[in-house]
């Protein structure tokens, strides 16, 4: 069985992880999910899990993979503007010089501990929250299986590790819709 994992980084009792089950077909399966202090325990309890990490195909991480001089990426831009028509848009794509700190320090450790464990692991940034936004509520059901426990508020740390894992999927399978903003040209979107 392949897996995908989600990470959802934030402070004490506020960081999200999940294990989804890897499938072509969607929507895909959670498997687990929960709150720990911080990566090396997201980390560790995602891959305990998981038993055998070449089980693991792709990870999505609700945190910056990357700065510019700027703090102005022309990533976020493209994102918030899929989202901009929608009335609950809020603030969900922040600049980068603008998030929690223990977003941005423990979404880069949590790149670096997974990429101490599997060197060529694919590692998608993710914005689970626009996503919501884009597909909705309902549409999301076609993407992902989300638990009834964690579809609320209260538990949006796991349902967005959860969402995480799902755009790693969508990376590693080329999905209809998907971009790799990134490699596609460096220079236009950073």
């Amino acid at each position: 069985m392949k897996f995908l994992l989600g990470f959802d980084p934030g402070g004490e009792r506020k960081f999200g992880w999940a294990v989804v089950r890897h499938s072509k077909s969607l929507p895909l399966q959670v498997c687990d999910t929960g709150i720990v202090d911080h990566a090396e325990a997201a980390v560790s309890v995602a891959f305990d899990y998981v038993k055998d990490t070449k089980q693991v195909v792709a990870v999505g991480i609700d945190a910056p993979m990357f700065w510019t001089p700027s703090c102005q990426r022309r990533v976020d831009c493209i994102v918030r503007h899929a989202i901009q028509e929608r009335r609950d848009s809020g603030r969900t794509v922040l600049r980068i010089n603008s998030l929690r700190g223990a977003c941005v320090v423990q979404g880069i450790v949590t790149g670096l501990l997974l990429r101490g464990k599997l060197p060529r692991l694919p590692i998608s940034e993710s914005h689970p929250k626009a996503l919501l936004r884009i597909i909705g509520q309902h549409g999301i059901r076609n993407y992902i299986a989300l638990p009834n426990e964690i579809r609320d508020e209260e538990r949006e740390d796991e349902r967005d590790a959860a969402l995480s894992a799902v755009s790693s999927w969508a990376m590693i399978t080329h999905a209809r819709n998907w971009t790799d903003l990134l490699s596609r040209n460096a220079k236009r979107f950073i």
